[in-house]
């Protein structure tokens, strides 16, 4: 695939990856580089069914393209809806369940971050996370907090407090 060169070293320090184009005076500089094949991809939808079709209330950005580049591709979503209520709205599902090998349950599991149309970002815990990342120990100590003492979702979620996810939650229009 081409991409702007926008004038990185990645040229020189992955010279087998990123491959200058030929181009002629005046044109924009572009870099050759290879495809990725993750062997995993880990999503989050607003919803799916058992059998793997994932459905997006709002904007799904690369998601369907890295489903389609991954060897195995994992999806939590924020509720489990039978098929009939995805065949309803067939146009909100982007990643049907021949790119899904598995979608797991997971409500609030896009946390800190936002859930179009289900729950809005934690800024509070956001600039909590970008403290943490200020220094290798300031983030393991984070990272042992909110991921290895959680041994299960429940534990995250009393953790941040059940009320103060509820109160990121869009209100559903009447």
């Amino acid at each position: 695939m081409l991409v702007p060169d926008l004038g990185t070293d990645l040229p020189r320090v992955n010279p087998d990856s990123y491959r200058p184009m030929p181009h002629q005076p005046g044109e924009r500089r572009l870099l050759s580089v290879p495809a990725i094949q993750p062997d995993v991809v880990l999503l989050h939808g607003q919803q799916g069914d058992e059998l793997g079709n994932v459905q997006f209330h709002g904007g799904c950005f690369f998601d369907p393209l890295l489903a389609q580049a991954a060897k195995r591709v994992v999806v939590s979503v924020d509720r489990i809806v039978d098929t009939a209520t995805i065949r309803k709205n067939s146009r909100l599902t982007k990643l049907p369940a021949a790119f899904v090998h598995a979608v797991v349950e997971a409500p609030y599991g896009a946390h800190p971050s936002s859930s179009a149309a289900q729950y809005g970002l934690d800024e509070t815990h956001m600039r909590e996370y970008v403290k943490a990342s200020s220094s290798p120990e300031s983030f393991a100590d984070y990272l042992q907090r909110y991921v290895r003492d959680c041994k299960v979702e429940a534990d995250y979620h009393a953790l941040v407090g059940m009320k103060h996810l509820a109160s990121l939650n869009i209100p559903v229009a009447a």
